[in-house]
């Protein structure tokens, strides 16, 4: 058994990640998406949290919220859980949001009890395209479709003609700054040894990085084809549910007031404009350009303090 601990942020690909993970064969995987989401559940102590965290390490099990309110139904056992949990599960864990939690929960804690842990930080590098979609996800939310849209709905929503001004995405810009630095600074604090994905990379060839991170857990990668995102027989791929709403060249996604407010607004910082008008999904430096460059509040706290391995 093999135990994965993804520590990542809002719109950060996350439940594409996941999906991808879980149905990449031959390995059978079980992460329990954000453990600890739902407000029943960040009411509960800090020690009824962590006894759950521990929890998704040692068997397949669901979100705390979930536990809450179905008791009887949610949780899986080894060799007696419902069908839609069967063991045995080659990787286990669990994802979480770090900044939902304040004061920070000691995650260290719970990794001690399972030292051979595997800590991902799951980031995105262009911080300019990750502001946008998280101004556009508060859109989705608001036309009622939730935070990962289907099609469908997407489609009732404008946003391809949503006008932001320039001081509102730099705004979420320096905010995606501050998140990547909170999420690396929880990631350093559970383990000495944290491994980085950045999206782009998993745009750019999910195989490739689906296949880093089985050799990072000791496994043997899985084949191109299904770590690529084919479903194994018999099961339907829930990652082609998802939809990408916001476009990665966003002369598509801004209304073209807006993108030319924002270029002009940038022209002064050379690594955000490139940002800006990446055409494509591209992986900038994460510490010169983010946490350490132009969109940075201060001297990250993490350097120096572990060791972060690309994936």
């Amino acid at each position: 058994m093999k135990r994965l601990v993804i520590m990542k942020a809002d719109r950060s690909g996350s439940t594409w990640f996941t999906r991808l993970l879980v149905h990449a064969a031959p390995h059978h995987a079980w992460i329990t998406e954000e453990a600890l989401s739902g407000p029943a559940a960040a009411a509960q102590p800090v020690e009824a949290k962590l006894q759950h965290l521990s929890s998704c390490l040692a068997r397949p099990t669901q979100r705390l919220q979930q536990l809450l309110d179905r008791p009887r139904q949610a949780n899986c056992s080894a060799g007696a859980g419902p069908a839609s949990c069967p063991w045995p599960r080659a990787i286990l864990g669990f994802s979480v949001d770090p900044t939902h939690h304040r004061p920070a929960l000691p995650y260290d804690k719970v990794l001690r009890a399972w030292p051979d842990t595997l800590v991902v930080a799951l980031l995105r590098s262009n911080l300019v395209k990750w502001a946008v979609s998280v101004l556009h996800g508060s859109a989705l939310r608001r036309a009622g479709c939730g935070w990962n849209a289907n099609a469908a709905c997407a489609a009732r929503a404008p946003l391809s003609a949503l006008r932001l001004s320039a001081s509102r995405v730099l705004r979420q810009v320096y905010k995606r700054a501050q998140v990547t630095q909170q999420v690396l600074s929880a990631a350093t604090g559970a383990s000495g040894s944290v491994h980085v994905l950045l999206y782009e990379h998993l745009q750019a060839d999910a195989g490739a990085a689906l296949a880093a991170l089985h050799r990072a857990l000791g496994l043997l990668p899985p084949p191109p084809a299904q770590a690529a995102g084919a479903p194994r027989p018999g099961h339907e791929l829930a990652a082609a549910r998802l939809t990408k709403v916001t476009a990665d060249n966003l002369t598509f996604a801004l209304e073209p007031r807006s993108y030319n407010e924002l270029d002009t607004a940038l022209s002064s910082r050379p690594c955000l404009r490139a940002m800006l008008n990446a055409p494509a999904a591209t992986a900038f430096p994460l510490l010169q350009c983010s946490v350490g460059g132009e969109a940075a509040h201060g001297r990250p706290s993490f350097i120096g303090t572990a060791d972060l391995r690309p994936i």
